[in-house]
């Protein structure tokens, strides 16, 4: 991982061979390794860790689809123009409970099942919001959440603490409400959702923030530029991604890019695909658009399209070899009659 640029060298540390209980430091949170995949990468962005913080949730509550979520979040809010606030968030979305039952031992020994104290929370938009065409990742490796580990974060000077940081996980209370009063820069936001839910998908968004090796929930990065109002894309304002990421035509490999998307989002479903028909079939990646990149196809339809071919492929292989059974076993007078 920290070949890859995931984690910088020195800020993580294994669990123990015999350790089965977190015990992070004072510095420390537990994270899971596939988060990372979902894009989580530190130093986290403020905004990110208050909205935590107004959850009472911890990195361990998370999924790596929530990380994925939130990423989104943290993209449309920066790139419509608006700024990431907790308030702001809670009015949107909802949390959504997803239990775990494990196998355990008691005290005296005995088997029983119990429901994990982690990674079990993810958002959903709430019923008044129009979003982009949703898509996550259902098949994430089924151990995933056996491989974490601990990760450093910055204190704060004076109290020397962090929202983040927790002496053990401990057991979950009732799933959180998120609620936010309703005022005109909430209300603005989810108003610009309506456009961009038909001009948009989820696939796009993620598409265009590993265009730009920008990771939404790390801190640091920001919009430095807007196109002109006619260059906005039906009529939605539009950020100078080119000149706010430093971008080139030949530094950006689609292909790399649909392959990381995919390993994010999973395949596109079939609901997805029909949805996305639905409102015009389009693929707006705002990146893509400003380089004169032309679209490829997607990683996973690919797979999908090549073993569809290869099914029917077998299934004419298994037509032709029963036909060529029946001819080799029927006499000479049957397979004159064919031929006539």
């Amino acid at each position: 991982m920290v070949r890859r640029g995931y984690i910088a060298e020195g800020l993580t540390r294994a669990l123990g061979a015999d350790e089965v209980v977190a015990r992070p430091e004072d510095d420390e949170v537990v994270v899971f390794r596939n988060l990372f995949t979902a894009c989580l990468w530190f130093p986290l962005d403020p905004s990110f860790v208050e909205i935590l913080r107004s959850c009472s949730m911890f990195l361990h509550h998370l999924t790596p689809n929530s990380i994925a979520q939130l990423s989104m979040y943290m993209w449309l809010v920066r790139t419509c123009n608006f700024t990431p606030l907790a308030e702001h968030f809670s009015f949107m979305h909802q949390v959504h409970y997803q239990p775990k039952v494990v196998n355990v031992k008691t005290a005296k020994g005995e088997e029983a099942e119990d429901e994990i104290q982690y990674s079990c929370y993810n958002f959903t938009y709430k019923s008044l919001v129009s979003s982009p065409v949703t898509a996550y990742k259902n098949k994430w490796p089924m151990d995933w959440t056996s491989h974490w580990f601990y990760h450093k974060v910055t204190l704060d000077l004076e109290t020397r603490s962090h929202p983040l940081v927790t002496d053990r996980i401990r057991n979950l209370g009732d799933t959180p409400r998120l609620i936010a009063e309703e005022t005109e820069d909430h209300l603005g936001f989810v108003a610009m959702l309506r456009p961009i839910s038909k001009v948009f998908s989820t696939w796009d968004n993620d598409e265009e923030y590993v265009s730009c090796r920008c990771w939404p929930v790390k801190s640091g990065w920001s919009i430095r530029g807007w196109l002109p109002k006619g260059e906005w894309i039906e009529g939605i304002p539009t950020p100078d991604l080119v000149k706010s990421f430093c971008l080139k035509k030949n530094q950006v490999d689609p292909t790399s890019v649909e392959s990381w998307a995919d390993e994010i989002l999973g395949a596109e479903s079939n609901e997805y695909k029909l949805i996305l028909k639905q409102l015009g079939g389009t693929r707006t990646n705002r990146v893509f658009h400003a380089l004169g990149i032309s679209v490829p196809a997607r990683a996973a339809s690919v797979r999908h399209k090549a073993a569809e071919e290869k099914h029917k492929a077998k299934a004419v292989t298994a037509v032709s070899t029963v036909v060529a059974e029946e001819n080799r076993s029927a006499p000479p007078t049957a397979q004159l009659e064919k031929h006539k």
